[in-house]
């Protein structure tokens, strides 16, 4: 990769990982393990969200949230983390799925770098975004024996993608976040055979007002 987010990754993916905290577990437990974490950047003790951009037009963010990745929220009064994510944005070299499984490998290890190999397809959606539909949001669903898992890319105007995410949920919470995917699709384009014929009219569905008609 050649850049410092790249050399970083490179890194961790080399390094012994460490014990992990996943969600399902307590946030006090998943705060302190994201402090003392060597192979996730630097961030204040407690922090739920570290980031680093050392390079402009590239950075590397792990976060722990007490919601659901589709469900940005506080999660007021929740004591357990829902979801875990990183996500990789990089101008210079573009992203891919695997650069991002091959992170989640050096964040988390071997043991669950397998499960999301071994995970079954769920759901796959390619979705317009920005302006005028010219981006792309492309992803899938995946579940695993231990956790669900959403990768999505996404690409703008065509170009590759330099902005993607992986998440880990529990496997309760796959239904929930594969209908909030759904729901953010686009509409299903209308069929052909609904289409009137050349020639003919379509029945005036309009109101027409009695004004003017004879009593």
């Amino acid at each position: 990769m050649g850049t410092a987010i790249g050399t970083a990754i490179a890194l961790v993916l080399m390094a012994p990982s460490p014990g992990s905290s996943l969600p399902g577990e307590a946030v006090d437990e998943v705060a302190n393990w994201i402090y003392s974490n060597p192979l996730l950047p630097d961030g204040r003790r407690g922090s739920l969200r570290v980031s680093r951009s050392d390079v402009p037009g590239q950075r590397f963010t792990f976060v722990a949230s007490k919601t659901l990745p589709t469900q940005r929220g506080l999660g007021v009064g929740e004591r357990r983390i829902r979801s875990e994510w990183l996500e990789v944005l990089d101008y210079n070299n573009g992203v891919t799925s695997e650069r991002l499984i091959e992170a989640v490998r050096g964040v988390y290890g071997l043991d669950l770098y397998q499960d999301y190999r071994n995970a079954e397809l769920i759901y796959d959606y390619v979705s317009p975004t920005g302006p005028g539909g010219q981006d792309k949001r492309r992803g899938q669903l995946w579940q695993g024996d231990r956790f669900g898992y959403w990768l999505e890319l996404t690409e703008r105007d065509g170009e590759e993608p330099v902005l993607g995410k992986l998440a880990l949920i529990l496997l309760d919470d796959i239904p929930t976040v594969q209908t909030d995917l759904e729901a953010l699709a686009p509409p299903p384009a209308p069929s052909v055979e609904n289409d009137p014929e050349p020639g003919e009219e379509e029945e005036d569905t309009y109101y027409q007002s009695p004004m003017g008609d004879d009593d």
